[in-house]
């Protein structure tokens, strides 16, 4: 009838389609400002902007794989709704099937190359607290005054690398999800 587009699908599910789509596009838009955003934090040294420019990527990962999610579970109802499909129909069930693919790929990638950032991260705060133990143990042995300073010095270090280590945890079980998902 009138409800029903050329490729045979109510024009809601195309029209939904078409939003999941867009949806997916405009959110990798903004993960691709936010990484920018990330890595120009991180080269200035501005832990604050790269901490929340790293919480709002998660955020993004996770809003592309809803829509991924969302997206593939579509796709399947409009499988099912066609009961002998047709040559349109298979196309666009390909062409969703595809992008969801890439999207989740894309996103297991992206947060493959995060991870291996922060575990960089992660050996350079290692390192940098085994030298502090170093200087410190130094400055008590021969009762240097800047014992107090290396010793709030490692403390700090400690901080950042335990916060370090809870969002390696989080990317771990985000990158298991979609990968999951893919």
């Amino acid at each position: 009838g009138a409800d029903v587009l050329a490729a045979g699908l109510p024009a809601t599910m195309a029209e939904q389609v078409d939003g999941y789509a867009q949806e997916v596009v405009d959110l990798q838009d903004l993960l691709r400002a936010t990484e920018a955003r990330l890595q120009n934090a991180l080269a200035d040294g501005e832990i604050a902007v790269a901490e929340e420019a790293f919480y709002r990527k998660i955020t993004l990962l996770y809003k592309v794989q809803l829509a991924c999610d969302a997206r593939h579970r579509l796709v399947d109802s409009v499988v099912r709704f066609a009961k002998q499909p047709t040559p349109p129909q298979l196309a666009l069930a390909l062409q969703t099937v595809r992008a969801l693919a890439d999207a989740a790929e894309a996103s297991v990638t992206a947060l493959g190359h995060l991870i291996y950032e922060k575990e960089s991260k992660l050996e350079a705060i290692e390192q940098a607290l085994l030298a502090e133990q170093c200087r410190l143990q130094l400055c008590i042995d021969s009762l240097d005054s800047n014992a107090k300073k290396h010793a709030l010095a490692k403390k700090t270090l400690h901080k950042e690398k335990h916060v370090l280590e809870e969002e390696l945890h989080l990317l771990h079980e985000r990158q298991d999800v979609c990968a999951q998902a893919y």
